[in-house]
């Protein structure tokens, strides 16, 4: 640009040069240049009210590759890191076959069916056998002989701090430990959801209904068309299945109930970091 054409510069151009002139020197791309020389004949600059530089993208497929691949590297490190501690067998008792899904496992092959539990998933017992279930530091469970019961994933560090266990058929026995804080977990049934919040308890599935049994802390039991009861230490809540038409019932803890909940908080306090 010559001096005599800076003299003929509007004064909105000659804002425009002087903002262009302010700026660093830089090594523009190619395509760059062409782009800024073309607004800049054509007027498009200076008809804003103030100067826009428009600056370069890294637009090419290797550049682009690299950062969602980062990206997704991120992400996915997140939620390897968040995830809840895999559940461990502490003791199994008896003789048989297991059902984790539909793979078979026997009774004392204790590696494997640590392996496929790991993650939670749909556990079925013979009649005759009982295993001890820990994810350390979080929850504690003990099956007991037949029982069909859906074991949760561990609830996330950070988020996905919510755990569903649903119980079909058969008794289990559950304990919290001191990373479960702040998490929840739902243990359903036909006849009721039971919500909790950090504590010891049992839920007794059979053909005559659901019962409840709690010796430590609270929770709230939600019986099938009834609104939630919270039921204490020591008390135990049963619930009818709705065909029938009664109405739940609270009543003592049963000392069957209250003996293997002692059992299993023996067996993984050290796990469970209580």
């Amino acid at each position: 640009m010559t001096r005599h054409e800076e003299d003929r510069l509007a004064p909105e151009q000659d804002r425009v040069r002087a903002a262009l002139l302010a700026l660093p020197a830089a090594e523009a791309d190619t395509e760059f240049r062409v782009r800024l020389r073309a607004q800049f004949t054509s007027g498009a600059l200076a008809g804003r009210q103030s100067a826009i530089v428009e600056l370069p993208m890294r637009t090419d497929p290797v550049w682009l590759g690299a950062a969602l691949a980062v990206a997704a590297g991120l992400v996915l490190g997140v939620m390897l890191f968040n995830q809840g501690p895999a559940w461990q067998i502490v003791r199994v008792r008896g003789e048989g076959t297991v059902l984790v899904g539909d793979r078979m496992f026997s009774v004392n092959d204790v590696g494997n069916l640590s392996t496929a539990l790991a993650r939670g998933g749909r556990v079925r017992l013979p009649e005759n056998a009982e295993m001890d279930l820990v994810a350390p530091g979080a929850i504690a469970m003990t099956l007991s002989s037949g029982s069909d019961v859906d074991v949760p994933r561990a609830p996330g560090r950070w988020f996905q701090r919510n755990a569903l266990a649903v119980v079909r058929a058969g008794e289990t026995f559950f304990t919290t430990g001191r990373r479960f804080h702040g998490a929840h977990l739902t243990v359903a049934t036909d006849e009721a959801n039971v919500e909790v919040v950090g504590t010891t308890f049992a839920v007794l599935r059979h053909e005559e209904g659901t019962c409840v049994c709690v010796m430590e802390g609270k929770v709230r039991v939600g019986a099938t068309g009834e609104s939630a009861v919270e039921v204490g230490a020591g008390v135990r809540r049963f619930c009818y299945p709705r065909a029938l038409g009664k109405p739940s019932e609270s009543a003592p803890i049963l000392e069957s109930s209250e003996h293997a909940l002692h059992a299993l908080r023996a067996s993984t306090t050290r796990l469970l970091e209580r």
